[in-house]
């Protein structure tokens, strides 16, 4: 798993980050993740949205309980395939957002971290929903 994630300029927008990554957003207002030219899924997770489970970190990357009247939303559908294709087997990376209140659901975006990225490894579920285990991660 080769990966040239070159980040051109410092604090990029969320845009550019997936374009760093080779991994542009289908749409940029309801895309939550995108398949780089390599096949590698990049999925934004929010990084309060996170699990300790023996010893290893997850992120949730479903949350169906809040959109479950809305799975018609190309957001979710998109984010749906693309966990999906990261259980069958393809490499996975997260980008972890803030939000501007993690409280109030649906999120809100704030900002990103840009100085690494999160290395996808075991998706688990939990209840209904799908955590990404965080195997590694990649500073820049």
């Amino acid at each position: 798993m080769k990966h040239n994630i070159k980040i051109l300029k410092s604090n990029p927008t969320i845009t550019e980050m997936f374009i760093y990554c080779k991994a542009p957003l289908k749409n940029t207002r309801w895309s939550w993740g995108a398949v780089s030219d390599q096949g590698d899924i990049f999925l934004r997770v929010w990084e309060n949205e996170i699990a300790r489970i023996e010893d290893k970190h997850y992120y949730r990357v479903t949350h169906l309980a809040v959109y479950k009247d809305k799975l018609s939303h190309p957001g979710i559908k998109e984010r749906l395939r693309h966990v999906e294709e990261i259980r069958l087997g393809r490499s996975s990376f997260m980008i972890k957002c803030r939000a501007k209140n993690p409280k109030v659901i649906p999120r809100e975006f704030k900002s990103f971290d840009s100085s690494h990225i999160g290395v996808g490894g075991k998706l688990i579920k939990i209840e209904e929903d799908f955590w990404l285990e965080e195997r590694h991660i990649l500073k820049f």
